[in-house]
């Protein structure tokens, strides 16, 4: 799950062709301003990780409660916050996330 700013690089250029910002697994078009000041305010991630350990950190992604939290926030954006969700629904979604299913 991606999560600060992805910098593009094309090597044959040796340099950066773009970035995106994302926030919590979702990529974000601008900086949020608060309502306190109206300086944008975000956390870029500023170091740079190797490929293959940006796809373990992934891998794990899927099998974290993240992973479950967001099927549950899927479901009650569907039914309504109210609704009951019944341990089998709540095994049968972890059972996704050891797949690598999202909602």
């Amino acid at each position: 799950m991606p999560d600060g700013l992805i910098k593009k690089y094309n090597a044959l250029l040796d340099t950066t062709t773009g970035e995106e910002l994302w926030v919590n697994g979702v990529k974000v078009d601008r900086a949020v301003q608060t309502q306190e000041s109206q300086e944008a305010s975000t956390h870029i991630r500023e170091e740079e990780t190797p490929r293959e350990e940006y796809l373990a950190d992934s891998t794990q992604a899927f099998s974290s409660e993240g992973c479950l939290d967001a099927w549950i926030s899927a479901y009650r954006k569907e039914i309504g916050d109210e609704a009951v969700i019944v341990s089998e629904q709540i095994d049968e979604w972890e059972d996704w996330c050891s797949e690598g299913k999202l909602p």
